[in-house]
Order: C-alpha cells, then sequence, then structure tokens
C-alpha cells in the first residue's frame, strides 16, 4: 500500500543529501539541529515520523554530530528526546527502506 505524504518524502530526501554533503564534524551540527527541529514539525496523516531510524543512522554514520546534538540536549528537551532513542542501525536502515517503499 502507498501513502501520499510529500512532507515526509521531502523529509527523507533531504536527509540522505544532509548525509552525503555534511562531513561528520563540529560545522555541521548546525544543520543536522535544523533539520531535526523540521522533522518534528511534520504532522503526516497516516504514517509516523522515523525519527528514532533517522537518529540511529545519524549516530551510526556521523557519530561526532550525534555526540555534539547529546551535548546541547541538556538544555533542550526535544534534543534530549530525540538523543536518548535507541534502535539498531540495521534495524534503522531497513525501516527507512520499509518507509520509502511506501510512500508516494
Amino acid at each position: 500500500m502507498e501513502y501520499y505524504e510529500p512532507e515526509l518524502k521531502d523529509l527523507l530526501i533531504t536527509f540522505e543529501k544532509l548525509l552525503a554533503k555534511y562531513p561528520d564534524t563540529p560545522d555541521s551540527v548546525y544543520v543536522f539541529k535544523n533539520f531535526l527541529k523540521q522533522m518534528i514539525r511534520i504532522k503526516p496523516k497516516r504514517m509516523p515520523v522515523p525519527s528514532g531510524e533517522i537518529m540511529s543512522i545519524i549516530n551510526h554514520k556521523k557519530p561526532i554530530v550525534f555526540s555534539m546534538l547529546r551535548m546541547q540536549a541538556s538544555d533542550n528537551p526535544f534534543l534530549y528526546f530525540l538523543t536518548d532513542i535507541n534502535m539498531k542501525f540495521d534495524q534503522a536502515e531497513t525501516s527507512i527502506k520499509q518507509f520509502k517503499a511506501k510512500l508516494k
């Protein structure tokens, strides 16, 4: 079954571009933080936002960025919640692929 969720589809495309374009350095934290703020504002109608999967992939592929986000989480509730999500990387990648397959 396919779902029409253009915001969610755009979010996943943007995420892939960020992973490819920005290196795992402290300078990239600002970009990823803004992306995460955008992510929590999305309100899909039929599918949940894959926040756990996205955070797991950031943790695995951009560990420096993830650790800097986690350091900033002490005074930011939304970052605290997101950086506290635990999911295995393989499971996250599989789940993201399934999400993409279901989106128009």
